[in-house]
């Protein structure tokens, strides 16, 4: 993966990744174990300018995410199991 692509999650992830946050030895763990490194969250605001550039993080993640999966990255996996 590009390392300096910002991927933002789907809404259903956010959340659990804000949970895990708070176990802060068990993600500084789970991240050196995945991603080699800690892996840091920058929180937005609602500020128009950032939710404008997270909505363009995001469109860059969905289709970064069709390019290595093959198929359309849904916003929630609540959307999925809907559809």
């Amino acid at each position: 993966l590009d390392r300096d692509l910002m991927l933002v999650p789907a809404r259903d992830i956010d959340k659990v990744w804000h949970q895990h946050i708070l176990y802060t030895r068990e993600y500084a763990g789970d991240c050196e174990r995945v991603f080699g490194g800690f892996l840091h969250h920058g929180p937005s605001s609602d500020d128009g300018d950032d939710q404008e550039e997270l909505r363009a993080h995001f469109a860059k993640t969905e289709a970064r995410y069709v390019e290595l999966f093959g198929e359309a990255y849904v916003d929630t996996w609540l959307t999925y199991f809907l559809l």
